[in-house]
Protein backbone atom coordinates (compact mmCIF):
# COMPACT_ATOMS: atom_id res chain seq x y z
CA UNK A 1 0.00 0.00 0.00
CA UNK A 2 1.40 3.50 -0.96
CA UNK A 3 0.26 6.77 -0.10
CA UNK A 4 0.02 8.95 -3.48
CA UNK A 5 -0.45 13.02 -3.60
CA UNK A 6 -1.27 15.22 -6.45
CA UNK A 7 -2.00 18.09 -7.29
CA UNK A 8 -3.18 20.15 -9.99
CA UNK A 9 -4.42 23.65 -11.11
CA UNK A 10 -6.34 24.87 -14.67
CA UNK A 11 -7.52 28.08 -15.42
CA UNK A 12 -8.71 30.38 -18.26
CA UNK A 13 -8.77 33.57 -19.05
CA UNK A 14 -11.41 36.06 -20.07
CA UNK A 15 -12.08 37.83 -23.35
CA UNK A 16 -14.35 40.40 -24.81
CA UNK A 17 -17.51 38.26 -25.41
CA UNK A 18 -17.42 36.88 -21.87
CA UNK A 19 -15.08 37.74 -18.74
CA UNK A 20 -13.05 40.67 -19.71
CA UNK A 21 -15.78 43.04 -21.39
CA UNK A 22 -15.41 46.69 -22.02
CA UNK A 23 -17.01 49.96 -21.29
CA UNK A 24 -18.19 52.78 -23.88
CA UNK A 25 -17.14 56.25 -23.03
CA UNK A 26 -19.06 59.18 -23.80
CA UNK A 27 -19.39 59.40 -27.52
CA UNK A 28 -18.50 55.85 -27.59
CA UNK A 29 -15.23 55.43 -28.10
CA UNK A 30 -13.74 51.59 -26.86
CA UNK A 31 -12.11 51.15 -23.65
CA UNK A 32 -10.88 48.17 -22.97
CA UNK A 33 -11.45 45.31 -23.43
CA UNK A 34 -10.45 44.68 -19.53
CA UNK A 35 -9.05 41.23 -19.15
CA UNK A 36 -8.37 39.03 -16.31
CA UNK A 37 -8.89 35.66 -15.12
CA UNK A 38 -12.53 34.08 -15.56
CA UNK A 39 -12.09 30.34 -14.33
CA UNK A 40 -9.62 28.29 -12.48
CA UNK A 41 -9.72 24.99 -10.53
CA UNK A 42 -7.23 23.76 -8.36
CA UNK A 43 -7.22 20.71 -6.87
CA UNK A 44 -5.08 18.14 -4.68
CA UNK A 45 -5.91 14.64 -3.53
CA UNK A 46 -3.96 12.57 -0.91
CA UNK A 47 -4.87 8.75 -1.36
CA UNK A 48 -3.17 4.73 -1.44
CA UNK A 49 -2.91 2.44 -4.10
CA UNK A 50 -3.33 -0.93 -3.11
CA UNK A 51 -0.85 -3.18 -5.48
CA UNK A 52 -2.99 -6.15 -7.28
CA UNK A 53 -6.13 -4.38 -6.18
CA UNK A 54 -8.42 -6.31 -8.34
CA UNK A 55 -6.95 -9.89 -7.74
CA UNK A 56 -6.76 -9.63 -4.01
CA UNK A 57 -10.36 -8.35 -3.95
CA UNK A 58 -12.03 -11.07 -5.75
CA UNK A 59 -9.96 -14.06 -3.51
CA UNK A 60 -12.02 -11.70 -0.98
CA UNK A 61 -9.19 -9.37 1.00
CA UNK A 62 -11.43 -6.15 2.24
CA UNK A 63 -9.49 -2.60 1.81
CA UNK A 64 -10.08 0.33 4.21
CA UNK A 65 -8.17 2.68 3.11
CA UNK A 66 -8.38 6.92 3.87
CA UNK A 67 -8.75 9.46 1.57
CA UNK A 68 -8.38 13.06 1.19
CA UNK A 69 -9.52 15.80 -1.97
CA UNK A 70 -9.75 19.06 -1.81
CA UNK A 71 -10.78 21.66 -4.67
CA UNK A 72 -10.99 25.50 -4.74
CA UNK A 73 -13.06 26.65 -7.81
CA UNK A 74 -13.42 30.47 -9.04
CA UNK A 75 -15.92 31.25 -11.93
CA UNK A 76 -17.99 34.33 -13.66
CA UNK A 77 -21.49 33.70 -13.59
CA UNK A 78 -22.19 35.54 -16.75
CA UNK A 79 -25.67 37.10 -17.49
CA UNK A 80 -25.84 38.36 -20.91
CA UNK A 81 -28.50 41.63 -19.87
CA UNK A 82 -25.97 42.87 -17.56
CA UNK A 83 -25.24 46.85 -17.49
CA UNK A 84 -23.82 49.66 -15.51
CA UNK A 85 -23.83 53.10 -16.65
CA UNK A 86 -22.67 55.99 -14.63
CA UNK A 87 -22.31 59.56 -15.91
CA UNK A 88 -21.14 63.11 -14.58
CA UNK A 89 -23.65 64.70 -12.58
CA UNK A 90 -23.33 67.98 -14.27
CA UNK A 91 -23.36 66.86 -17.63
CA UNK A 92 -25.51 63.82 -18.55
CA UNK A 93 -24.16 64.14 -21.96
CA UNK A 94 -20.74 62.56 -20.45
CA UNK A 95 -21.21 58.87 -19.88
CA UNK A 96 -20.00 55.49 -19.93
CA UNK A 97 -21.49 51.90 -19.54
CA UNK A 98 -19.58 48.18 -19.52
CA UNK A 99 -21.13 46.18 -22.13
CA UNK A 100 -20.66 42.11 -22.52
CA UNK A 101 -18.14 39.99 -19.90
CA UNK A 102 -18.75 39.61 -16.09
CA UNK A 103 -19.33 43.43 -14.11
CA UNK A 104 -19.03 41.92 -10.44
CA UNK A 105 -15.69 40.29 -11.72
CA UNK A 106 -14.29 43.43 -13.33
CA UNK A 107 -15.52 45.63 -10.23
CA UNK A 108 -13.36 43.23 -8.14
CA UNK A 109 -10.10 43.93 -9.70
CA UNK A 110 -10.59 47.52 -10.53
CA UNK A 111 -12.29 48.80 -7.24
CA UNK A 112 -11.27 45.49 -4.83
CA UNK A 113 -13.58 44.12 -2.08
CA UNK A 114 -12.11 45.67 0.95
CA UNK A 115 -11.38 42.35 2.38
CA UNK A 116 -11.03 38.54 1.06
CA UNK A 117 -14.27 38.23 -0.63
CA UNK A 118 -13.94 34.49 -1.00
CA UNK A 119 -14.26 33.82 2.37
CA UNK A 120 -17.31 31.82 3.11
CA UNK A 121 -19.55 33.30 6.09
CA UNK A 122 -21.94 30.83 6.27
CA UNK A 123 -21.12 28.86 9.40
CA UNK A 124 -21.60 25.39 9.76
CA UNK A 125 -25.34 23.57 9.62
CA UNK A 126 -26.38 22.71 13.32
CA UNK A 127 -27.41 19.00 12.94
CA UNK A 128 -24.30 16.56 13.62
CA UNK A 129 -24.89 14.88 10.29
CA UNK A 130 -21.91 13.01 11.09
CA UNK A 131 -23.35 11.19 13.85
CA UNK A 132 -26.53 10.72 11.93
CA UNK A 133 -25.28 8.63 9.35
CA UNK A 134 -23.50 6.54 11.99
CA UNK A 135 -26.78 5.66 13.73
CA UNK A 136 -28.58 5.52 10.38
CA UNK A 137 -25.93 2.90 9.51
CA UNK A 138 -25.83 0.81 12.08
CA UNK A 139 -29.97 0.36 12.09
CA UNK A 140 -29.82 -0.29 8.82
CA UNK A 141 -26.98 -3.35 9.18
CA UNK A 142 -28.65 -7.32 8.24
CA UNK A 143 -31.71 -5.32 7.63
CA UNK A 144 -34.40 -7.34 6.17
CA UNK A 145 -36.18 -6.53 2.80
CA UNK A 146 -40.17 -6.18 4.47
CA UNK A 147 -41.40 -5.36 7.91
CA UNK A 148 -44.69 -7.22 8.37
CA UNK A 149 -43.80 -7.70 11.99
CA UNK A 150 -45.55 -4.58 13.26
CA UNK A 151 -48.62 -5.64 11.03
CA UNK A 152 -48.74 -8.89 13.26
CA UNK A 153 -48.38 -7.06 15.63
CA UNK A 154 -51.71 -5.00 15.66
CA UNK A 155 -52.99 -8.76 15.28
CA UNK A 156 -56.75 -7.14 15.89
CA UNK A 157 -56.50 -4.55 12.64
CA UNK A 158 -54.82 -7.30 10.60
CA UNK A 159 -57.18 -10.40 11.38
CA UNK A 160 -60.09 -7.72 9.84
CA UNK A 161 -58.01 -7.23 7.02
CA UNK A 162 -57.17 -10.72 6.30
CA UNK A 163 -60.50 -12.00 6.48
CA UNK A 164 -61.62 -9.51 3.59
CA UNK A 165 -59.06 -7.21 2.36
CA UNK A 166 -61.42 -5.55 -0.35
CA UNK A 167 -64.05 -4.52 2.61
CA UNK A 168 -61.66 -3.27 4.70
CA UNK A 169 -59.91 -0.61 2.55
CA UNK A 170 -63.97 -0.26 1.29
CA UNK A 171 -64.74 0.43 5.17
CA UNK A 172 -61.30 2.97 5.80
CA UNK A 173 -62.22 4.85 2.62
CA UNK A 174 -66.13 5.17 3.43
CA UNK A 175 -65.34 6.72 6.60
CA UNK A 176 -62.95 9.23 5.37
CA UNK A 177 -65.81 10.00 2.61
CA UNK A 178 -68.54 10.33 5.75
CA UNK A 179 -66.10 12.75 7.80
CA UNK A 180 -65.12 15.05 5.02
CA UNK A 181 -69.02 15.02 4.02
CA UNK A 182 -69.37 16.22 8.42
CA UNK A 183 -66.77 18.78 7.66
CA UNK A 184 -68.57 20.48 5.00
CA UNK A 185 -71.28 21.19 7.42
CA UNK A 186 -69.90 21.94 10.02
CA UNK A 187 -69.86 25.76 11.15
CA UNK A 188 -68.40 25.82 14.47
CA UNK A 189 -64.60 26.94 13.87
CA UNK A 190 -63.30 24.71 16.45
CA UNK A 191 -65.87 21.69 15.52
CA UNK A 192 -64.57 22.38 12.38
CA UNK A 193 -61.19 22.45 13.19
CA UNK A 194 -61.76 19.08 15.39
CA UNK A 195 -63.09 17.39 12.52
CA UNK A 196 -60.42 18.63 9.99
CA UNK A 197 -57.93 17.00 12.14
CA UNK A 198 -60.07 13.89 12.37
CA UNK A 199 -60.22 13.68 8.71
CA UNK A 200 -56.49 14.15 8.03
CA UNK A 201 -55.43 11.45 10.72
CA UNK A 202 -58.33 9.00 9.26
CA UNK A 203 -56.14 8.95 6.09
CA UNK A 204 -52.81 9.36 7.46
CA UNK A 205 -52.48 6.59 9.98
CA UNK A 206 -55.64 4.38 9.00
CA UNK A 207 -56.32 4.40 4.89
CA UNK A 208 -52.54 5.07 3.91
CA UNK A 209 -51.04 2.49 6.22
CA UNK A 210 -53.66 -0.30 4.81
CA UNK A 211 -52.73 0.61 1.49
CA UNK A 212 -48.86 0.14 1.92
CA UNK A 213 -49.66 -3.16 3.64
CA UNK A 214 -51.47 -4.23 1.19
CA UNK A 215 -48.78 -3.45 -1.57
CA UNK A 216 -46.19 -4.70 0.44
CA UNK A 217 -47.97 -8.05 0.68
CA UNK A 218 -48.30 -8.13 -3.22
CA UNK A 219 -44.55 -7.14 -3.86
CA UNK A 220 -43.36 -10.12 -1.16
CA UNK A 221 -45.37 -12.66 -3.03
CA UNK A 222 -44.25 -11.60 -6.28
CA UNK A 223 -40.40 -11.76 -5.16
CA UNK A 224 -40.57 -14.37 -2.67
CA UNK A 225 -38.42 -16.56 -5.01
CA UNK A 226 -35.76 -14.13 -5.73
CA UNK A 227 -35.12 -12.84 -1.96
CA UNK A 228 -31.66 -13.56 -1.38
CA UNK A 229 -28.91 -13.23 1.68
CA UNK A 230 -25.62 -12.63 0.96
CA UNK A 231 -23.36 -14.03 3.53
CA UNK A 232 -21.63 -10.37 2.90
CA UNK A 233 -23.15 -7.31 2.45
CA UNK A 234 -22.85 -3.55 3.10
CA UNK A 235 -25.12 -1.20 5.25
CA UNK A 236 -25.10 2.10 4.18
CA UNK A 237 -26.29 5.61 6.39
CA UNK A 238 -26.26 9.09 5.21
CA UNK A 239 -27.18 12.80 6.11
CA UNK A 240 -26.86 16.46 5.21
CA UNK A 241 -27.45 19.78 6.29
CA UNK A 242 -27.48 22.97 4.63
CA UNK A 243 -26.76 26.60 6.21
CA UNK A 244 -27.31 29.92 4.04
CA UNK A 245 -26.06 33.89 4.84
CA UNK A 246 -26.40 37.10 2.79
CA UNK A 247 -24.97 40.25 3.69
CA UNK A 248 -24.59 43.73 1.74
CA UNK A 249 -21.51 46.03 2.49
CA UNK A 250 -19.53 48.95 0.76
CA UNK A 251 -15.85 48.51 0.47
CA UNK A 252 -14.18 51.70 0.65
CA UNK A 253 -11.04 52.48 -2.36
CA UNK A 254 -9.06 55.32 -0.90
CA UNK A 255 -11.83 57.73 0.27
CA UNK A 256 -13.32 58.14 -2.94
CA UNK A 257 -14.80 55.21 -4.60
CA UNK A 258 -17.45 53.46 -2.55
CA UNK A 259 -18.28 49.92 -4.34
CA UNK A 260 -21.44 47.61 -3.05
CA UNK A 261 -21.63 44.19 -2.99
CA UNK A 262 -24.09 41.64 -2.28
CA UNK A 263 -22.59 38.40 -0.42
CA UNK A 264 -24.30 35.09 -0.35
CA UNK A 265 -22.98 32.36 0.59
CA UNK A 266 -23.32 28.65 1.81
CA UNK A 267 -22.28 25.49 3.74
CA UNK A 268 -23.81 22.18 2.95
CA UNK A 269 -22.18 18.92 4.48
CA UNK A 270 -22.91 15.47 4.01
CA UNK A 271 -21.87 12.09 5.55
CA UNK A 272 -22.08 8.84 4.16
CA UNK A 273 -21.23 6.28 7.00
CA UNK A 274 -20.55 2.40 5.57
CA UNK A 275 -20.36 -1.14 7.24
CA UNK A 276 -19.05 -3.97 4.80
CA UNK A 277 -20.28 -6.72 7.01
CA UNK A 278 -20.76 -10.81 7.07
CA UNK A 279 -23.26 -12.73 8.81
CA UNK A 280 -22.18 -16.52 9.78
CA UNK A 281 -25.37 -18.00 9.42
CA UNK A 282 -27.10 -16.01 6.31
CA UNK A 283 -30.69 -18.28 6.35
CA UNK A 284 -32.76 -16.63 3.45
CA UNK A 285 -36.33 -18.17 5.41
CA UNK A 286 -39.63 -16.60 5.56
CA UNK A 287 -38.57 -14.74 9.13
CA UNK A 288 -36.26 -13.29 7.46
CA UNK A 289 -37.89 -12.47 4.27
CA UNK A 290 -41.45 -10.66 5.92
CA UNK A 291 -38.98 -9.06 9.08
CA UNK A 292 -40.06 -11.54 11.48
CA UNK A 293 -36.78 -12.72 13.17
CA UNK A 294 -36.81 -12.64 17.22
CA UNK A 295 -34.48 -9.56 16.68
CA UNK A 296 -36.69 -7.46 14.95
CA UNK A 297 -39.37 -7.87 18.35
CA UNK A 298 -37.88 -5.08 19.84
CA UNK A 299 -37.85 -1.99 17.36
CA UNK A 300 -41.36 -3.55 16.26
CA UNK A 301 -42.60 -3.45 20.23
CA UNK A 302 -41.33 0.80 20.36
CA UNK A 303 -43.27 1.06 16.98
CA UNK A 304 -46.35 -0.21 18.50
CA UNK A 305 -46.10 2.06 20.83
CA UNK A 306 -48.63 5.33 19.96
CA UNK A 307 -46.94 8.36 18.46
CA UNK A 308 -43.42 6.54 18.09
CA UNK A 309 -43.37 7.72 14.82
CA UNK A 310 -43.56 11.34 15.91
CA UNK A 311 -40.75 10.92 18.89
CA UNK A 312 -39.18 9.23 15.66
CA UNK A 313 -38.66 12.07 14.12
CA UNK A 314 -37.81 14.48 17.39
CA UNK A 315 -35.04 11.84 18.14
CA UNK A 316 -34.73 8.37 15.86
CA UNK A 317 -35.29 5.65 19.05
CA UNK A 318 -36.31 2.93 16.11
CA UNK A 319 -32.80 3.52 14.38
CA UNK A 320 -31.09 3.60 18.61
CA UNK A 321 -33.13 -0.10 18.57
CA UNK A 322 -31.95 -1.82 15.48
CA UNK A 323 -28.19 -0.08 15.98
CA UNK A 324 -27.76 -1.87 19.20
CA UNK A 325 -29.52 -5.20 18.57
CA UNK A 326 -27.38 -5.20 15.63
CA UNK A 327 -24.48 -3.59 17.72
CA UNK A 328 -24.58 -6.94 20.13
CA UNK A 329 -25.56 -9.83 17.61
CA UNK A 330 -22.91 -12.29 17.51
CA UNK A 331 -23.75 -13.60 14.08
CA UNK A 332 -22.37 -10.33 12.72
CA UNK A 333 -18.97 -9.38 12.04
CA UNK A 334 -17.80 -5.86 10.82
CA UNK A 335 -15.40 -6.46 8.13
CA UNK A 336 -14.44 -2.51 6.85
CA UNK A 337 -16.22 0.84 8.29
CA UNK A 338 -15.40 4.38 6.78
CA UNK A 339 -17.22 7.37 7.50
CA UNK A 340 -17.08 10.12 4.50
CA UNK A 341 -17.87 13.45 4.81
CA UNK A 342 -17.98 15.89 1.62
CA UNK A 343 -18.26 19.69 2.52
CA UNK A 344 -19.07 22.31 0.06
CA UNK A 345 -18.87 26.12 0.94
CA UNK A 346 -20.25 28.11 -1.51
CA UNK A 347 -19.67 32.35 -1.86
CA UNK A 348 -21.35 34.39 -4.61
CA UNK A 349 -20.40 37.75 -4.62
CA UNK A 350 -22.51 40.66 -7.10
CA UNK A 351 -21.13 44.38 -7.60
CA UNK A 352 -24.84 46.23 -6.92
CA UNK A 353 -23.60 49.72 -7.54
CA UNK A 354 -20.95 52.55 -6.57
CA UNK A 355 -20.86 56.06 -5.00
CA UNK A 356 -18.26 58.29 -5.66
CA UNK A 357 -16.85 60.92 -2.85
CA UNK A 358 -17.62 63.84 -3.98
CA UNK A 359 -20.68 62.82 -5.83
CA UNK A 360 -19.37 63.66 -9.27
CA UNK A 361 -21.27 60.95 -10.84
CA UNK A 362 -24.32 59.23 -10.74
CA UNK A 363 -24.77 55.21 -10.99
CA UNK A 364 -27.37 52.83 -12.34
CA UNK A 365 -27.52 48.72 -12.73
CA UNK A 366 -29.97 46.10 -13.66
CA UNK A 367 -29.88 42.56 -12.20
CA UNK A 368 -26.21 42.10 -11.30
CA UNK A 369 -24.12 39.43 -12.59
CA UNK A 370 -21.52 37.32 -9.93
CA UNK A 371 -17.97 35.48 -9.32
CA UNK A 372 -18.05 32.34 -7.10
CA UNK A 373 -15.92 30.53 -5.27
CA UNK A 374 -16.36 26.84 -4.33
CA UNK A 375 -14.59 25.00 -1.65
CA UNK A 376 -15.22 21.25 -1.71
CA UNK A 377 -13.64 18.47 1.10
CA UNK A 378 -13.74 15.06 0.70
CA UNK A 379 -12.71 13.07 3.91
CA UNK A 380 -12.91 9.36 4.03
CA UNK A 381 -11.27 8.15 7.30
CA UNK A 382 -11.50 4.87 9.13
CA UNK A 383 -14.30 4.53 11.53
CA UNK A 384 -14.54 1.89 14.44
CA UNK A 385 -17.94 1.80 15.43
CA UNK A 386 -18.66 1.68 19.34
CA UNK A 387 -21.80 1.52 21.07
CA UNK A 388 -22.55 5.32 21.23
CA UNK A 389 -22.49 5.56 18.13
CA UNK A 390 -26.23 4.20 17.69
CA UNK A 391 -27.31 7.24 19.60
CA UNK A 392 -28.85 9.63 16.91
CA UNK A 393 -28.36 13.51 17.49
CA UNK A 394 -32.06 15.46 18.17
CA UNK A 395 -33.37 16.88 15.13
CA UNK A 396 -35.87 19.17 15.95
CA UNK A 397 -36.56 20.25 12.46
CA UNK A 398 -38.07 17.03 11.76
CA UNK A 399 -41.02 17.62 13.01
CA UNK A 400 -41.37 20.46 10.30
CA UNK A 401 -39.21 19.89 7.80
CA UNK A 402 -42.14 19.65 5.03
CA UNK A 403 -46.39 20.31 4.87
CA UNK A 404 -46.64 16.75 5.61
CA UNK A 405 -45.08 16.71 8.28
CA UNK A 406 -46.27 20.03 9.80
CA UNK A 407 -49.93 18.58 8.93
CA UNK A 408 -49.49 15.51 11.00
CA UNK A 409 -47.85 17.93 13.49
CA UNK A 410 -51.13 20.16 13.48
CA UNK A 411 -53.96 17.49 13.49
CA UNK A 412 -52.53 15.65 16.43
CA UNK A 413 -52.01 18.67 18.46
CA UNK A 414 -55.60 19.59 17.71
CA UNK A 415 -57.01 15.97 17.99
CA UNK A 416 -55.73 15.43 21.55
CA UNK A 417 -56.40 19.34 22.34
CA UNK A 418 -60.12 19.90 21.34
Amino acid sequence: MTETNIARTRSSSADPEYGGGEFLRYTGAVSGPFSSITWSETSTISDYVDSNFHDRRNNGEVFNNPCVLEVDEFSCIQDEDVYFSYWDANDATKWSRWQNGNLSNYALNYWGAGYDPSNCTAADPPLDVERRAKSRCLANVDSTPYEFAEDIGEIRETIEFLRNPIASIANVARAYKLKKQQVDRIKDAKKQAKALADLWNTYRFAFSPLLRSVMGVAEALAEWESIGRPARRTAHGKSDDLSKSELEYTSNVNGVYFPKYRKVCSNHIESHAVIYYEVSNPLADWRFKLGLRLKDIPVTLWNLYPLSFLYDRLWNISDMISGIVNFLDPNVTFLACSETRKQTKTTNLSFVGCTWFPALYQAAISQPDSVQWKNFQYRRAVWEPQVLDVVPPITWRELVKDITSITDLIAITLGRLL
